[in-house]
Order: C-alpha cells, then sequence, then structure tokens
C-alpha cells in the first residue's frame, strides 16, 4: 500500500499519533513540521517525534519523526532509523 495518496481534492499522507490513532493529513494544509522542543514536552506525549502545523494554526503530534514524513511526503521509503 502505498504511503501517500492522491485524491480528487489533493494529495494524503496517513501518519499516526502516539496512541496508535490513525491521521490522514492533506499535504498541501501543511504549513510545516518540526521536531518537538522542551517547551513541546509540556504539551505533548512523550512518544512524538515531529510537530506538524496546519495551515489553520493547530498542531499535531506524530509518532513518526519528521524525516519518515519527508520521505512519505515526497513518496520514497523511510531511511533505516539508524542511518544518521
Amino acid at each position: 500500500m502505498p504511503l501517500v495518496r492522491a485524491a480528487a481534492d489533493g494529495v494524503f499522507v496517513l501518519v499516526y499519533t502516539p496512541s496508535g490513532e490513525e491521521i490522514i493529513l492533506n499535504v498541501a494544509e501543511i504549513s510545516s513540521i518540526r521536531q518537538p522542543n522542551d517547551t513541546d514536552r509540556n504539551q505533548f506525549h512523550q512518544n512524538v517525534h515531529c510537530v506538524v502545523v496546519m495551515g489553520n494554526g493547530r498542531t499535531i503530534g506524530i509518532k513518526e519523526t519528521c524525516r519518515e514524513l519527508l520521505y512519505r511526503i515526497v513518496e520514497k521509503e523511510p531511511e533505516p532509523k539508524d542511518k544518521p
């Protein structure tokens, strides 16, 4: 199954919350992504590895790393986790 799907309204990517729930994000609505910082640790679960900021200002913490999300968006398989 592809990691990214094109639909009539855009391109979507499947990601997971720290609790394992699926979230399907519209790639066109992603404003920015970043690794969580110390301040985020008060807002997000410890298993959040990437913070996605949507165009409407909503922040979403996801289980995948930002690098994994970027690879999914450009339709590549994620790099192995042991690479620097």
